[in-house]
């Protein structure tokens, strides 16, 4: 890690499947490198959308579950980057 990278970087997931939903920060530790399996499962717990049917887009790029090594460098992801989330919410119901 370069003196200059900072200790943290927060992404931001926008739903695809509802682009007026404000867009939802996660945080990655660069002193422990994530690699795309982590990333989705953070993903998949911050926007309810089920891993199973979870895609992720970057610059273009599906960020795969099969992708290993640091997914930060792999893809050059920023702080401060936005990440595409595609695939439906799981919606809770309550009973009244």
């Amino acid at each position: 890690m370069a003196s200059n990278t900072p200790p943290t970087i927060t992404l931001y997931l926008s739903l695809t499947s509802s682009p007026s939903t404000p867009r939802i920060p996660i945080t990655l530790d660069n002193a422990a490198p994530d690699n795309a399996s982590s990333l989705r499962r953070k993903a998949s717990a911050a926007t309810s959308v089920p891993l199973a049917s979870l895609k992720l887009i970057f610059r273009g790029r599906v960020i795969g579950d099969k992708d290993a090594g640091d997914v930060v460098r792999e893809f050059k992801l920023e702080d401060g980057s936005v990440v595409h989330v595609m695939g439906k919410p799981t919606v809770t119901v309550t009973s009244n």
